[in-house]
């Protein structure tokens, strides 16, 4: 067997009658045969397999052929895309509750905040009212604008004119003379 591989080889390994390989060539490892290209040296590989074949490649250009037209494929296409857009609307009509939900929850959580900021200013609006009217705050103001209290001669109390009349159903004080 090794010698007829290294007879398929081109005669890569001959020896010569000493029983020594021929000068200027290396004898195989293992008794594989050498192939020997004829650009780039000796290899100790084998041939590929189908390394002989050569494909060659014929342009052909149909651009002067027309196209023929196919309905049935038109129609697939338009039932292609509006199942398509029919999905698209399914998806999009499933997902936009919880969008709407998810943006509805940060409104809620804004108008908490909000809620929250306007008490805090009522609570400081009301103790400023509660100082403003408290009765030294009052005497001060009238103070500043001339104002003194009347005395009880000029007082006058009302009296409600029929039975009716929500205002003063408690008994006035009566005037002193």
């Amino acid at each position: 067997m090794a010698s007829l591989a290294t007879s398929w080889a081109g005669g890569a390994g001959r020896q010569s009658g000493s029983g020594r390989p021929s000068a200027g060539r290396p004898e195989p490892a293992n008794n594989k045969a050498l192939v020997k290209s004829t650009r780039q040296g000796t290899y100790a590989l084998r041939a590929l397999p189908n390394e002989d074949i050569a494909l060659w490649v014929k342009s052909i250009d149909n651009s002067r052929v027309p196209q023929q037209r196919n309905p049935q494929v038109s129609g697939a296409l338009w039932r292609y895309i509006g199942g398509a857009v029919a999905a698209v609307v399914l998806v999009v009509g499933l997902l936009l509750p919880g969008a709407y939900g998810w943006l509805a929850g940060y409104q809620l959580n804004k108008l908490e905040k909000d809620h929250q900021a306007l008490l805090e200013q009522r609570e400081l609006l009301k103790l400023e009212q509660a100082k403003a009217e408290s009765p030294k705050q009052l005497e001060l103001w009238a103070a500043e604008h001339g104002m003194k209290a009347p005395d009880s001669k000029r007082q006058v109390y009302l009296r409600p004119t029929n039975e009716h009349a929500v205002a003063m159903k408690t008994a006035a004080p009566e005037p002193v003379r």
